[in-house]
């Protein structure tokens, strides 16, 4: 009569087997003669060394492999089918991991663990056993999944088994695509033009270190192949896993394949050979990024037979920044929109770099974006803005200008020392203005107030002995003072208080210019 043993791996130390039950559990399972998979909800007949009969019966699969290089002895992965897959694709399902077990000293040893999974691999149609142990050749190479040797099983048709450790956070697909987005927003952020410059460097930064600098082509970057944590302290910075390397080659390759995802595919896929070089993957995180600044998520999800007239129409960039949540700067949407296009260039010599591309968006100064007031307009809005700050600068710029010729004036009517003074501060003035022309940014205004009003300062008190120097001054102070603040706001509160369309048009005295500034700060 055999032997039944009913046993859930999860809950082993609950069971209290018996010490010849576990010698048999294990003989059993290490048993090299038997397949390397054993489903839930399956009965297992063995007959152990000693003739004494069992039928084991697990209510969760297990799953044997060997361990990594140079080191002895079998591991015993826990997994269920049952449970809802963490991915899913052509070929293959993955399933978390819930423990391992290994045995020492005849004792079975349990780990739970929800740092690894299991991608299973259907091989009914074709068998991809070359493609399993390519992927994990690239895997080991890489390095950062810790990929275990895979296993191949025959329960169902052949299957290939690779145990690897699980990616910490969620597909960028989730995040990136509406539908999926809204279903999640619990836990992932607002996708504020902050956090998709943030995002933008952790894929150009993943791409560059686990992908180009292992000499590698992974031929399937994707939102569904990019795996981003958020789940950092409030200080760091999202962090993304690139996975799946089952398509990853070394070195460039002419082959007759075209493999990868319709919508990310590079063109020289359809034009003739298909040649594959890392620009193929340059043109892929074109795709992506423009899916990450706001192109229409339509042009995303294409036929795998559609042809490349069709898909290069998607690829036009017209609906770049469609989403309300996309507010830049011109100039900032400007070098954005050429560097996406640089990426997605047909020509293949002309096409950008994954580093070209990190270099074009260091020049994009995320400070800006933290302001309130940037946060919370419009598009239309932010473009008024900076209207209105262009309108502000070149004011400077003019006011500047006039006290250089009042300098001028000061020095022909024989007040050379006033005059040199005055000519001093405008040029000064003009050397700290003039990068504010080329880069109106907002985050460079308190350090160009600064800088001003310190250099003014120290002019100010020889100045003030004539009046029309003292108003050209009073002027440029509360000009600069009311940078990005609303300064044209301010030519109007004037009006009321003076009768004069300038700020502090010959006015008589210091106390009268600081009397109209305090009451413009208080009115904006």
């Amino acid at each position: 009569m055999s032997i039944k043993i009913n046993l859930d791996p999860i809950q082993i130390y609950e069971a209290n087997l018996a010490e010849a039950d576990r010698n048999a559990l294990q003989e059993f399972l290490q048993n090299k003669q038997i397949d390397n998979v054993w489903l839930k909800n399956q009965e297992y007949q063995y007959t152990t060394t000693q003739g004494i009969e069992y039928v084991f019966y697990f209510t969760k699969s297990l799953l044997r492999r060997k361990r990594s290089k140079l080191k002895e002895g079998d591991r015993f992965e826990i997994f269920d089918l049952s449970n809802e897959p963490l991915g899913q694709g052509g070929y293959a399902v993955v399933y978390p991991i819930l423990g391992t077990i290994k045995f020492e000293a005849n004792t079975p040893i349990l780990k739970t663990s929800k740092s690894r999974i299991v991608k299973i691999e259907q091989h009914k149609d074709h068998d991809r056993s070359h493609s399993v142990l390519q992927e994990y050749s690239n895997l080991v190479h890489v390095g950062h999944l810790g990929a275990k040797p895979p296993v191949f099983a025959h329960y169902d048709g052949k299957k290939s088994l690779l145990v690897m450790k699980r990616a910490r956070g969620i597909p960028l697909e989730i995040l990136l695509n509406p539908n999926k987005r809204k279903k999640c927003t619990d836990f992932i952020p607002i996708l504020t033009v902050e956090k998709r410059l943030e995002i933008t460097f952790a894929i150009l930064n993943a791409v560059t270190e686990q992908v180009i600098a292992n000499d590698l082509i992974h031929r399937d970057l994707k939102p569904g192949n990019m795996i981003i944590d958020f789940s950092k302290s409030v200080d760091s910075l999202s962090k993304v896993t690139i996975i799946d390397y089952g398509n990853a080659i070394r070195g460039e390759r002419k082959e007759s394949r075209r493999v990868g995802t319709t919508a990310y595919r590079p063109p020289e896929l359809y034009l003739g050979t298909p040649s594959y070089t890392q620009k193929s993957d340059a043109y892929a995180v074109g795709r992506i990024l423009s899916y990450l600044w706001g192109d229409d998520y339509k042009n995303y999800y294409l036929d795998h037979k559609t042809p490349w007239s069709e898909i290069k129409k998607k690829t036009t960039n017209n609906d770049l920044f469609s989403d309300p949540q996309v507010t830049l700067f011109k100039k900032d949407e400007d070098q954005i929109k050429e560097c996406l296009n640089g990426l997605l260039k047909e020509n293949v010599t002309e096409r950008w770099t994954v580093e070209d591309a990190r270099q074009s968006f260091i020049k994009i100064d995320p400070r800006k974006y933290q302001l309130k007031k940037v946060q919370q307009v419009s598009k239309t809005e932010l473009r008024q803005y900076e209207k209105t700050i262009e309108q502000q600068i070149q004011t400077i710029v003019t006011l500047i200008s006039q006290l250089s010729k009042k300098g001028s004036e000061l020095i022909h009517r024989g007040f050379r020392q006033e005059g040199r003074k005055a000519e001093y501060l405008a040029k000064k003035l003009t050397q700290y203005t003039e990068p504010l022309t080329k880069n109106p940014d907002p985050t460079l205004f308190n350090l160009y107030r600064k800088k001003c009003i310190k250099k003014i300062d120290s002019s100010r008190k020889m100045l003030q002995k004539h009046r029309d120097s003292r108003w050209i001054v009073a002027e440029i102070i509360t000009a600069i003072s009311l940078l990005g603040i609303g300064y044209l706001f301010a030519l109007g509160v004037n009006y009321q208080l003076t009768g004069r369309l300038g700020l502090f048009s010959q006015t008589k005295s210091d106390q009268t210019v600081e009397r109209i500034r305090n009451s413009i700060y208080q009115l904006s």
